[in-house]
């Protein structure tokens, strides 16, 4: 029961970091009326795991706020949404996408430079 309690805690945390660094949430619910607006979007997809995508989702929470107003970018737990996960072709973690005007562009796997995710994005941009 304790360690239920501990991972709750752990999960809400790390969903109110995010959030506060502007990186908005989303599930199988709010996926498709969130990220299928027009603009671009970012989507980081991570699990509950907590080691090296911490540093990722800070890392992308900092863009998001070097972008807030021109582009939205978004959280999206994997193992809490497996449907939205599977529709987008998602196997492995972590993996960026990047949408425009609500069509997936870019699927970028694995932890790379923020360099290169931010150079995706510039190529996106008007």
């Amino acid at each position: 029961m304790i360690k239920k309690a501990f991972l709750l805690a752990l999960l809400l945390s790390s969903f109110s970091v995010a959030q506060a660094q502007g990186l908005q949430r989303v599930d199988d619910n709010s996926f498709d009326e969130l990220v299928g607006n027009p603009g671009v979007s970012v989507v980081l997809v991570t699990g509950h795991q907590t080691g090296p995508y911490r540093q990722m989702q800070s890392e992308v929470a900092a863009m998001a706020s070097r972008y807030r107003g021109s582009v939205r970018f978004f959280s999206l737990d994997a193992d809490s949404s497996p449907s939205t996960a599977s529709r987008l072709g998602v196997r492995s973690l972590p993996v960026v996408l990047f949408f425009s005007n609500g069509g997936l562009i870019i699927q970028q796997l694995g932890e790379v430079p923020m360099d290169v995710i931010e150079g995706q994005l510039q190529a996106l941009l008007p």
